[in-house]
């Protein structure tokens, strides 16, 4: 049992670290100039582009286009899927709260910090414009995965009860 407990806590304390790494990272992401979030979404993209390349063998024109379907979808979308998935894992594995709170705040947390990365670190960064639109990307991102893991979390947890309320019965 000692050893489950240790087990758990090492997994928080990784879920707590990595966490706080994308929250870090992000926001130093926010707070590039435009010059410089334009160059990395233009390395991505080229990178994308070389990928679907190989997969499928036709070439793809990296435009302002196709750069800014790779900033929405990688940058912002793809970012807070992660990040809502390592959200998630972490308040279902803090004791003593209710379930219901814990996905409340990860879901309040999850929309202010799309909310602050936008409108609070961007609006003083150089040459960039905040925009609701990508708050709603952001989280629409976090809440994508982060709910089926809570589904699925509900799902066996309720599955798990019914068994011990069978065999409480059968005693």
């Amino acid at each position: 049992m000692k050893k489950r407990i240790i087990i758990i806590n090492i997994i928080r304390i990784l879920l707590l670290t990595s966490y706080l790494f994308m929250m870090a990272f992000y926001i130093v992401k926010s707070l590039e100039n435009g010059q410089d979030s334009l160059s990395s979404s233009t390395s991505v993209a080229k990178g994308v582009a070389k990928i679907d390349e190989v997969i499928t063998g036709k070439t793809v024109k990296v435009d302002d286009n196709f750069r800014h379907l790779i900033r929405k979808y990688i940058g912002h979308y793809g970012y807070f899927v992660l990040f809502g998935i390592i959200s998630i894992l972490l308040y279902l594995s803090l004791p003593k709260l209710k379930h219901y709170i814990r996905i409340i705040i990860n879901y309040s947390i999850g929309f202010i910090f799309a909310f602050m990365t936008e409108f609070l670190f961007q609006l003083n960064a150089k040459d960039r414009n905040p925009s609701f639109l990508d708050v709603m990307i952001d989280f629409g991102g976090f809440v994508t995965l982060s709910s089926f893991i809570v589904l699925f979390y509900y799902i066996k947890r309720d599955s798990i009860n019914y068994k011990k309320d069978q065999l409480q019965f059968i005693k």
